[in-house]
This record gives structure tokens, sequence and C-alpha cells, in this order.
């Protein structure tokens, strides 16, 4: 499965994603012209990802990493919409697989989501 690992590792970083989500509400209420006052040039799904990864399919899960009081869990309702997530795991903690579409929640380190997936991932046969 592949994992796009969407590291906020300051509480900026998940302010800047806030901001975009309030940006685009701000441009869909007013419909002023795509670019007026700085909006988003990327709207949809569809677009955002393409911008992000070209010639690819939306990720089959995300992982948002922010530190604790960051506002994840607070915020979880507008991430999930902004990336077309179908479900949430907060508190992920890298030991249990994730369902294809789901929106992870988690302030551990990167190192230690990947010793935890390591750990539980089916021994490689050596050829």
């Amino acid at each position: 499965m592949s994992i796009t690992i969407l590291a906020a590792l300051a509480i900026a970083s998940l302010a800047l994603i806030l901001n975009l989500i309030t940006t685009y509400r701000l441009w869909r209420d007013s419909q002023l012209p795509l670019g007026a006052a700085g909006t988003l040039t990327c709207l949809t799904q569809d677009q955002f990802f393409h911008k992000i990864y070209p010639a690819k399919q939306p990720p089959e899960a995300v992982v948002i990493i922010a530190p604790a009081g960051a506002g994840k869990t607070r915020n979880q309702a507008a991430l999930k919409k902004m990336f077309g997530c179908t479900s949430i795991v907060d508190e992920w903690d890298g030991r249990s697989p994730l369902p294809p579409g789901a929106l992870a929640l988690t302030n551990a380190s990167i190192r230690q989501l990947a010793h935890n997936m390591d750990k539980s991932a089916p021994a490689r046969s050596r050829a």
C-alpha cells in the first residue's frame, strides 16, 4: 500500500493546511475568479493531487504527523474532506495496516512509525 506521509513538524505546517482550507472556503463563498486576491489555484481534489503527484492517482492513505495540541483531531473532518478520505484513524502508531482511503492522525515520530511498521510487516524471504 502506498502511504503519503505529510510531516507537519511544526504547528505552522498544520496551520498552513488549515489556511488553505479556509482560503478555499472563502473563494467558494465569494465566487471570485480563480487567482483573485491570492486564492488557491487548484480547487478540486483531483487538481490538488495532480499538482503534487503528476500522472499518479490520489494516495491510498494520508498520514498527518504533528505534535500534540496542534489541532489534528479538532480539524479531522476538514482534513478528511480536503484529502477525499473515507475514514479516520486517530492515534495511529504504525503497527496496524491502514484501510484504503484512510486519514491517519498521529504525533509519533517518523522514526517510531517506520520502526513499528517494519516490526509488523511479514518476514521477507531471502532468495
